[in-house]
């Protein structure tokens, strides 16, 4: 019986938690935003935490209206992990908002 081994390449830091280790995204999805949060409004709130990449609020593409939610891509991933860990359940324009990492990168256009 032979094994074959397999390599591995981590894209994104390692972080070791309570629970043990786990990957660290550069991505935030930002779910409950109000209509009136646009791309400005998440870099103001967000750039408070380091340096972000991209800031993109989803628009429905029939009713050019916001869908409620958005992503943030910060240049490093300690700096999203500490935005994920201060602004998860706070209020922006109005509505409390849910911000955890994103489970699949956002796909560029």
């Amino acid at each position: 019986c032979t094994q074959k081994k397999m390599l591995v390449r981590l894209t994104r830091p390692l972080a070791f938690t309570s629970v043990g280790a786990r990957f660290i995204s550069q991505q935030i999805f930002v779910g409950g935003l109000s209509q009136q949060t646009d791309r400005d409004s998440l870099l103001d709130v967000f750039s408070q935490f380091g340096e972000v990449n991209e800031a993109k609020v989803m628009m429905d593409p029939e009713t050019a209206r916001s869908r409620g939610f958005g992503f943030v891509t910060f240049i490093n991933a300690q700096d999203a992990e500490e935005a994920v860990k201060s602004l998860h359940r706070t209020e922006l324009d109005g509505r409390k908002i849910s911000v955890q990492f994103s489970e699949k990168p956002l796909k560029k256009k």
